[in-house]
């Protein structure tokens, strides 16, 4: 008999043997519990005398994903207790219990956090906030050089970390068994990168670029960058949803960043006119997205005080990653539908340009002239 899934009539009983919160906060009806449920299943928990909590887990103990939230709870773990994470504790929320066994995490919840894609869509094209952006740049920064050299072969703490290389650098060499489940638009995508010999040539040569280098969070994008603010109108970002985090190459992390920007321009156009006119018609252009591209990479670069030939490699293969990175987002909007939607169609050529001729789209997407 398999571990029962916490729900939200029974999160209250679990939240209390863990001595959490207290019977008084349920009896007097403090506490409020709510499905937030995505790909996981989510509880926020909100109480006005015991704090508030996210408790994370699979949606079915036995499904795919167990095992992506179980290496989320160790990376909690280890993170808690990890000397050298001590300088960017605060890019996290709070771990409050985490059982891998269970394939199960209680976090501090953030009920002041804001996705960065709405703390962009709040600001509007007119004053996009190319701060955030920057504070994006800085905490991936500290992230990657506060674990640089990480090495779980020397480390039996780690020995759970993974190190290979993310599973789209093989986009267009599916398994067979993979076919089978994959939407009829999956399926055009794959057939239009195998017929062409040299995007299949090109994603290949990818693969030996990837340098294991540091211990990365492999899935950045907008949803996973809360933007928090305090009394005194600062801000910072909090780094969240761990579930692929890995040793690898700091360039996928920036190459995740660099992406959201061309899925956010993408999304902003409307679909139902000739390719000219729906660039024409974005509501966030690239000319308004460039400055913020620009603010992360010089954030990230000054952060990290790298030699001016280590940044030019390194932003040399951020950009050719993000072709990789691309590719994948188009490939998970089109695992939904029968034919390729208009934005899986748009990510897909963008990525495919940016694989054909990285220097030119590192210009013209996204307004890198050169490192600095």
């Amino acid at each position: 008999m398999g571990i029962p899934v916490v729900t939200v009539d029974s999160a209250p009983a679990f939240l209390m043997s863990l001595g959490l919160i207290t019977g008084e906060a349920v009896v007097d009806g403090q506490l409020d519990v709510i499905s937030a449920s995505r790909r996981n299943r989510n509880l926020h928990v909100t109480s006005a005398n015991c704090g508030s909590f996210l408790i994370k887990q699979p949606a079915e103990p036995g499904a795919p994903a167990a095992e992506t939230v179980r290496q989320e709870a160790r990376f909690y773990a280890w993170f808690r207790q990890a000397p050298r994470a001590e300088p960017v504790r605060d890019l996290l929320p709070r771990l409050v219990h985490a059982d891998p066994d269970r394939a199960l995490l209680i976090l501090e919840l953030l009920p002041e956090a804001t996705p960065l894609w709405r703390h962009y869509e709040r600001a509007g094209p007119e004053a996009f906030p190319a701060e955030a952006a920057a504070l994006v740049g800085e905490a991936l920064a500290r992230l990657h050089e506060a674990f640089a050299g990480v090495d779980p072969s020397r480390d039996p703490a780690l020995s759970w970390l993974g190190s290979d290389l993310p599973w789209s650098f093989a986009l267009h060499r599916p398994r067979i068994d993979a076919l089978r489940d994959m939407s009829a638009a999956n399926r055009e995508m794959v057939r239009i990168m195998q017929a062409r010999p040299a995007v299949f040539r090109g994603l290949d040569a990818l693969r030996a670029l990837w340098r294991r280098e540091t211990l990365i969070h492999g899935d950045v994008k907008m949803d996973n960058c809360l933007v928090l603010t305090d009394s005194t109108g600062a801000q910072r970002v909090a780094l969240v949803d761990w579930e692929l985090v890995q040793l690898g190459d700091s360039a996928w992390d920036l190459a995740g960043a660099l992406n959201d920007f061309l899925f956010f321009w993408v999304v902003s156009m409307p679909h139902d006119r000739p390719l000219e006119e729906m660039i024409a018609a974005a509501r966030y252009p690239l000319s308004v997205l460039q400055p913020a591209v620009r603010a992360l990479w010089r954030a990230y670069a000054a952060e990290r005080r790298l030699p001016a030939r280590e940044a030019e490699a390194l932003l040399e293969r951020a950009v050719r990653f993000a072709a990789v990175r691309t590719l994948q987002t188009a490939y998970e909007i089109a695992g939904h539908f029968a034919v390729m939607p208009v934005p899986s169609v748009l990510l897909m050529q963008a990525a495919l340009n940016l694989l054909a001729d990285p220097a030119r789209g590192r210009r013209e997407l996204f307004g890198l002239e050169a490192v600095g």
